[in-house]
């Protein structure tokens, strides 16, 4: 007999994906307040090591991650585990610089109220990798919103192994990766 999916199910099932896309990279730890009740509809904040960004050792020197997201159960019959998924509010994902310095900031915020904030994917280039003496917006360009498609977790982490040269920690890194990106579509 089949286990029925439940509203806890669904948002125990998100917090593991997403444990399991960062642990290829990092120890650190997805936590958030855990709700005593799981609810549907309501809006649930992860973030890594509490906010606080964890180091990665890159062939390309020191850097550091930080990851975020907030979520939301809904209802969703046409769903194959369903009839309960998550679906994202907003993320935010980023790599710097030991001393903190931005490098890639990735932002998603569709449901933002707030008339300053993009409701589009966007990327921030910091200030590590741009001059604030650059040819080009000189001083600015690190803060302007570069469009971009929808950004899963898991192209984060890809992103550090395979482009930024971080060491994975498991060696079925790959195979954990594409489970998760699978279950995303």
């Amino acid at each position: 007999m089949a286990r029925r999916n439940t509203v806890a199910k669904a948002y125990e099932r998100h917090v593991k994906a997403m444990q399991a896309a960062v642990g290829c990279i990092t120890h650190g730890r997805f936590a958030g307040v855990v709700p005593k009740q799981v609810r549907l509809n309501a809006v649930y904040t992860l973030s890594l090591d509490q906010g606080d960004p964890v180091p990665l050792w890159s062939s390309a020197g020191r850097l550091t991650f930080s990851a975020g997201q907030r979520f939301r159960i809904i209802h969703d019959a046409d769903v194959v585990d369903g009839p309960y998924r998550t679906t994202t509010v907003n993320y935010w994902y980023q790599y710097a610089l030991l001393d903190g310095r931005e490098l890639l900031t990735y932002h998603w915020t569709p449901e933002a109220t707030d008339s300053a904030q993009r409701l589009y994917p966007h990327l921030h280039v910091g200030f590590g990798l741009l001059d604030a003496q650059g040819l080009f917006m000189p001083g600015t360009f690190s803060k302007l919103p570069i469009p971009t498609a929808r950004v899963s977790l898991e192209a984060i982490v890809r992103f550090a192994i395979e482009e930024l040269g971080v060491a994975p920690i498991p060696r079925n890194w790959n195979e954990r990766l594409l489970r998760g990106e699978a279950a995303l579509s």
